[in-house]
């Protein structure tokens, strides 16, 4: 009998789904820069050249319409058209900084290494550019020559950090930075996700059906909206196929832990439910473009407060939130970004932490693992920034002779920084950090009174004081010594 997935009025045949995952593996071999990009522009590259010999702005025009520009991953396409003239503007400005450099070209043929190591350095000392765009536009260049057939002009990763090296360029400044050192999940920053889902469903269903999409699966806003749970519903995973990034089609796997994939199959249940109003049988809104959606479902999140000045939040955080979770599911350890294990347990476990991190990019949509770093944060990174934390909040009462004679003159006679900021965690805006003291015997009511005046006096952050009883207070401490 001919198996068939799904139900209602829409159902997929066994092998349609068969042929979908077929063409999706074929994607996830494909992975990487694809072989027919190498070369593709060197006829147009020497066409333009010998009719504008002396030109290289006209060269280059002529180059960018004659020859296509495919996207280097995901689906076999050509890049939108932002994106096109985005790559024209910075190989124009290129152009235009070689000049400003002394070192103009005719034709763009004569372009090389020590030419783009040029730029580099230049972008980088004199312009002063962002490493973000200054990766932009050694990938707009890379992209160029790749296309031309000189791929090796620009290098990658070391070997370019290498050859920047001698120009006093640094890995740092050509690196994006991609690792979270503050999680932008919800609970870690005192919001429940499923708490403020339930508030949003008594006006707005549909968007409380969106946000528990990007919660329970890890989908992008667009995603969510392109959903088409029918046909994306398998026994053993979700297949995501529609407005993806890229075009690259994933695969979501249901938790180990039982709860947690209980709530990801209600979830999925609930929406091919709701998709039944829809002729399309999708979670988008009728007869709105995808833009459109997308302005549409940010404004009920702005009505609602779920902002980055209200609430602290975006709700992009519930993608945020998956991924951690679901690290959380593989290695029993909350992600670095919200200091969830030490240095040490990480150093131990570094292939269990290594696979999850690859599982974790592979479920976000991701073909590359260090991608996690953006949303788990990096156990080395995280443990160095814990640190610099530690020594500023320490900083705060330590670096300040007039609150440690204050507390001194309270009849303070042991200190401690605790809670959060002794483990160095990042505290939000506004939030207080909190600290203990030990008194002297026979302390009242007006040593505990004069402790308060000094520190919000001379701490230029709200301070929760507490008094300790014992030699030293539970969890994390940092002690600050008191001169006396």
């Amino acid at each position: 009998m001919d198996k068939q997935i799904g139900y209602g009025r829409w159902k997929a045949p066994a092998d349609v789904m068969a042929r979908a995952m077929a063409r999706m593996r074929e994607r996830e071999r494909a992975g990487g820069p694809r072989k027919a990009v190498i070369g593709s522009g060197k006829e147009a590259l020497a066409e333009a050249i010998r009719r504008y010999p002396n030109d290289p702005l006209r060269q280059l025009a002529m180059f960018l319409d004659a020859s296509p520009l495919p996207a280097l991953i995901g689906r076999a396409r050509e890049v939108s058209a932002k994106t096109r003239t985005n790559h024209g503007d910075m190989l124009r400005g290129a152009i235009g900084d070689l000049k400003a450099i002394n070192m103009k070209v005719q034709r763009l043929d004569q372009l090389n290494r020590r030419q783009v190591m040029a730029l580099a350095a230049y972008w980088t000392h004199e312009k002063g550019q962002t490493p973000g765009t200054v990766a932009n536009k050694l990938s707009a260049l890379r992209k160029f020559f790749t296309q031309v057939g000189r791929q090796d002009v620009v290098p990658k990763r070391e070997a370019l950090y290498e050859a920047l090296a001698v120009t006093g360029v640094s890995q740092q400044m050509v690196t994006r930075q991609q690792v979270a050192l503050d999680t932008k999940a919800w609970t870690p920053k005192g919001v429940v996700p499923l708490e403020v889902i339930e508030e949003v469903r008594e006006t707005y269903p549909h968007e409380a059906l969106l946000m528990e999409l990007m919660l329970a699966w890890g989908l992008r806003v667009s995603e969510a909206l392109g959903l088409r749970p029918h046909s994306s519903d398998t026994p053993n995973f979700l297949l995501v196929h529609r407005e993806t990034k890229g075009g690259r089609w994933r695969k979501v796997p249901y938790m180990k832990d039982a709860q947690k994939a209980a709530y990801q199959r209600d979830v999925l249940n609930r929406c091919r439910q709701w998709a039944e109003k829809s002729r399309r049988l999708e979670m988008g809104y009728p007869k709105l473009t995808l833009q459109q959606a997308r302005s549409r479902l940010y404004n009920v999140m702005a009505e609602i407060g779920v902002t980055l000045e209200q609430r602290g939040v975006v709700c992009h955080g519930l993608r945020h939130e998956f991924a951690g979770d679901m690290f959380f599911d593989i290695t029993r350890h909350r992600p670095p970004s919200e200091n969830g294990a030490d240095s040490d347990w990480y150093k131990q476990n570094k292939t269990l932490v290594a696979d999850a991190y690859q599982q974790v990019s592979e479920a976000l949509g991701h073909w590359r693992r260090e991608i996690s770093s953006a949303y788990l944060g990096s156990p080395t990174k995280m443990s160095k920034a814990q640190r610099e934390r530690m020594e500023q909040s320490m900083q705060l009462i330590a670096g300040n002779p007039d609150v440690k004679q204050g507390l001194v003159a309270a009849g303070v006679e042991q200190f401690w920084i605790t809670g959060p900021a002794a483990d160095g965690v990042l505290l939000r805006a506004g939030e207080a950090m909190q600290v203990a003291g030990r008194f002297q015997e026979g302390w009242t009511a007006e040593n505990l009174k004069q402790v308060h005046e000094v520190l919000r006096a001379g701490v230029a952050r709200p301070i929760q004081f507490v008094v300790s009883l014992e030699a030293q207070p539970q969890g994390e401490t940092l002690e600050i010594f008191l001169d006396r």
